[in-house]
């Protein structure tokens, strides 16, 4: 049985994020969170892989062109691993809505990380926007 491992310090943890674009949130969430590892790889499915599989525990996008049905599939295995998904204001991703898109990007972690991670994206989103 697939399950995400159970990493509470950030200092252990792995955050994967896109192999092509890096979103401009992740380099400060990273620092703010003191995470100690940053993993780049290409689909979705793939990041969500490593968490379920344990090598990661972290996988934050912010950046355009995420849609409903590049993550649908991958929560499903997640949450089924015991993981979390949401967001990045902490909501529930909604599949009946109209809109394909992923507005507010999407969080997806082992579940123990994912409040802490949620706190601070609040931060390192005012520390993009004052950096630009």
């Amino acid at each position: 049985m697939l399950s995400v491992n159970s990493t509470q310090q950030f200092s252990q943890a792995a955050m994967v994020a896109s192999r092509n674009h890096l979103p401009a949130l992740v380099p400060p969430l990273q620092r703010r969170l003191g995470v100690g590892q940053l993993q780049r790889c290409g689909s979705v499915g793939v990041k969500v892989a490593r968490l379920v599989l344990g090598s990661a525990e972290i996988y934050v996008h912010d950046g355009p062109g995420l849609k409903r049905w590049d993550s649908c599939g991958p929560e499903a295995v997640l949450r089924a691993a015991g993981g979390r998904v949401s967001d990045l204001s902490g909501a529930a991703l909604d599949y009946r809505a109209s809109d394909l898109m992923l507005r507010d990007g999407l969080l997806a972690s082992n579940g123990v990380l994912h409040p802490g991670v949620l706190s601070a994206v609040t931060w390192a989103r005012r520390e993009v926007a004052r950096t630009r």
